[in-house]
């Protein structure tokens, strides 16, 4: 690309275009890949009518992906030219800044509503205050935010706090004030009493629990109060119940089945999936559908009649949702049927723990016709 690049250089130069150059792009007007004869190394949204306006362009070839471009995007590299395309956009318009051996780097300053873009270093010294600093609105001037000399963040607490008094661990109390922790009793804010080592003390109230009571493992109980595991019975309240191993005890009532539980195999209809096919290179059979009904899987069983030379390949091609197959097979789901000649022969097998299946059968060789026929029986277990 460089011998192009020099010699697009040199037409721009012997043309005046030397650093730079202002492209003008009329949005308003449909255009796809229109080329423009520009090279450079840099390229620069320079204005555009809104934030809106955008353009698609791409670099030297027009086969290449395109880059789109609004306000303010820049792109660094080199290049021949450029293909412009962009849909119809009334009104709009962009100015792209093409640049040899420059950049253009764009500020924001102060009187256009910024801060001049002022950065400063950790604790450096200050003057009035402009820039990049934390800034907030006092309901009529805007201000930088306060930080004491050692960068802490500096508060007033109005109306509705505290004096912000703060308390040693474990030191001597005089009358609550400050940060302690505090509720509302209602009628005064009081501060949350704690015991000598520092818990928290709670006063259980009517109905809201039995005195406290705690029970080592294994005690001998009395009538239950207290920390136990408690239900609802629908009327009182209850201890729930253990043996004497600390097992729960449970009552398995109407719908749990009430003790040991018989679990069968519920069969579902017989389902034929290739019907007096005359198989040659290949024959698809119907899908076998094992997900909507819940089954475990489902017993095929093929008959088949053959001539004199060629055995039946049976593959199983899985499916998840009943639409997309396998496209190959193995092992336990490639199966052969030896021929015996001019007779029909039946085989059965399982299949299990796939939401959907189809049979794919086919001659081993390249002589035979065989008439095949196939049917699925699927099962799930079931409880009684």
């Amino acid at each position: 690309m460089n011998q192009g690049w020099n010699q697009q250089l040199l037409e721009q130069i012997a043309q005046k275009f030397e650093k730079y150059k202002i492209v003008h792009i009329d949005l308003a007007v449909d255009r796809t890949n229109e080329q423009k004869d520009y090279c450079g190394d840099f390229l620069f949204v320079l204005s555009a009518s809104s934030s809106l306006a955008n353009v698609d362009i791409r670099l030297d070839k027009n086969t290449k992906d395109p880059i789109n471009l609004v306000l303010n995007t820049s792109i660094n590299t080199i290049f021949e030219k450029f293909f412009v395309t962009n849909t119809a956009q009334a009104g709009a318009w962009v100015d792209l800044f093409v640049g040899i051996n420059c950049k253009l780097e764009r500020m924001i300053s102060a009187a256009a509503g910024g801060g001049g873009g002022t950065e400063y270093a950790d604790g450096a010294a200050r003057g009035s205050a402009i820039g990049t600093l934390a800034m907030g609105d006092d309901g009529t001037n805007i201000q930088s935010v306060k930080v004491d000399a050692d960068g802490h963040l500096q508060a007033d607490i109005l109306s509705g706090g505290t004096s912000g008094q703060q308390y040693a661990d474990g030191a001597a109390r005089g009358t609550a004030t400050g940060n302690l922790a505090m509720g509302d009793d209602g009628t005064n804010i009081q501060s949350v009493k704690v015991d000598t080592d520092g818990h928290v003390q709670v006063d259980v109230l009517s109905g809201g629990g039995g005195g406290g009571i705690q029970y080592a493992d294994g005690a001998a109980r009395g009538t239950a109060t207290g920390n136990l595991a408690m239900c609802d019975d629908g009327t009182n309240i209850q201890s729930v119940k253990g043996d004497t191993d600390g097992h729960l005890q449970v009552d398995v009532l109407s719908g749990g089945g009430g003790g040991a539980r018989t679990i069968s195999k519920s069969w579902g209809s017989e389902q034929t999936i290739i019907n007096a096919a005359a198989v040659t290179t290949g024959t698809l059979s119907s899908d076998v559908d094992l997900k909507t009904n819940g089954y475990e899987g489902a017993v095929v069983t093929i008959s088949a009649t053959f001539s004199t030379t060629d055995d039946l390949d049976i593959e199983v091609l899985n499916s998840n949702d009943g639409s997309a197959y396998d496209d190959l097979t193995y092992g336990m789901f490639a199966i052969r049927m030896p021929h015996t000649d001019s007779a029909t022969k039946q085989m059965s097998f399982v299949i299990k723990d796939l939401a959907h299946f189809k049979l794919n059968v086919k001659r081993s060789g390249a002589t035979d016709t065989i008439t095949v026929t196939a049917k699925a029986m699927p099962w799930r277990y079931q409880s009684a």
